[in-house]
């Protein structure tokens, strides 16, 4: 096993340990393997009904989780919003240069 965090077995997919649901996961302790991975709405939603500041696995604080800036598919979701973003600037561009 690799500790590539973007390298996916055959056999194993990533998934969040409090929903078990894939996709926009972040890491925000110290643990690795199959619990490493949460969703940034799951952490907060365990934050606020359990009130803990520190991960019940591992025992470290989690860290900044104001932000989830270590999402596995944010590559993927920046190059979709820049797509969007420069479709709509060419289109409003086109239109201001061909419509007198």
């Amino acid at each position: 096993m690799t500790s590539d965090p973007d390298h996916v077995d055959s056999d194993h997919v990533h998934a969040c340990r409090i929903c078990y649901e894939p996709d926009n996961l972040v890491s925000v302790c110290k643990c690795t393997g199959t619990v490493e991975y949460v969703h940034f709405e799951c952490l907060q939603k365990w934050i606020s009904v359990s009130g803990a500041t520190h991960c019940e696995l591992c025992g470290s604080e989690y860290t900044d989780f104001s932000e989830p800036d270590t999402c596995l598919d944010s590559d993927v979701n920046l190059v979709g919003i820049h797509v969007i973003y420069c479709c709509l600037l060419c289109g409003l561009l086109a239109y201001f240069f061909f419509r007198s």
